[in-house]
């Protein structure tokens, strides 16, 4: 008998340039119970990022009215443009049967942690603040001034760090993939997670 569990929402945050997307991007290839929940942004997309996969791009105006109308679970203004996880999204991933990611920034995590969801939350750190400044400047897509800003955020964020349920260092892309992975995996044989099936095998024992 398989220990299907209940679903959990995965909550990953990292300081912008850690590599957060270069992690999360295997481990949703190769884990068939993990789905990614799109957040909506009003940053431009970047080269190859799509529209509906990598995020659903709105304007502020369109962002603005999706959180007055209460479709956002959550909701923050970062780097000088809004982000937010939808509600319905969330939803019904976890209503199909599977964990759901959600790539929220500090301030998501906080929100997210008061709602009383069942959540499983993972900071990404880089090897060092040295490290993370040559992975932003290798991007090419800040300039001077943003790219000070985004290490002072990362200061502070890094500060949160200890508040989530893991830490995993992205210094080698395959082992902080698999300590991911080991997370999961973990998570999903707790025994508040698999009650269901622990009480049905004392059902069956007892009728014997």
């Amino acid at each position: 008998m398989s220990l299907d569990h209940t679903p959990f929402v995965f909550l990953v945050s990292a300081p912008s340039g850690a590599g957060k997307t270069t992690l999360l991007t295997p481990l949703l290839s190769s884990d068939a119970e993990l789905r990614y929940s799109v957040s909506y942004t009003t940053r431009p997309a970047r080269e190859c990022e799509v529209d509906g996969r990598d995020y659903f791009f709105v304007t502020d105006s369109e962002f603005c009215d999706l959180v007055g109308s209460g479709v956002m679970l959550e909701s923050a203004y970062v780097h000088g443009h809004y982000y937010g996880t939808s509600v319905s999204v969330v939803r019904d991933v976890l209503a199909s049967g599977f964990d759901v990611v959600l790539d929220v920034d500090v301030e998501g995590f906080k929100k997210v942690q008061s709602l009383g969801l069942d959540v499983v939350s993972v900071f990404i750190l880089p090897p060092s603040i040295s490290e993370l400044r040559r992975r932003l400047v290798s991007r090419g897509t800040e300039s001077v001034e943003d790219l000070d800003v985004r290490l002072r955020a990362a200061r502070k964020e890094i500060e949160w760090a200890s508040r989530y349920d893991y830490i995993v260092v992205n210094d080698q892309v395959d082992t902080a993939v698999k300590k991911m992975e080991s997370i999961l995996s973990a998570e999903r044989v707790k025994s508040g997670r698999v009650g269901s099936v622990v009480e049905k095998i004392k059902l069956e024992g007892s009728g014997s």
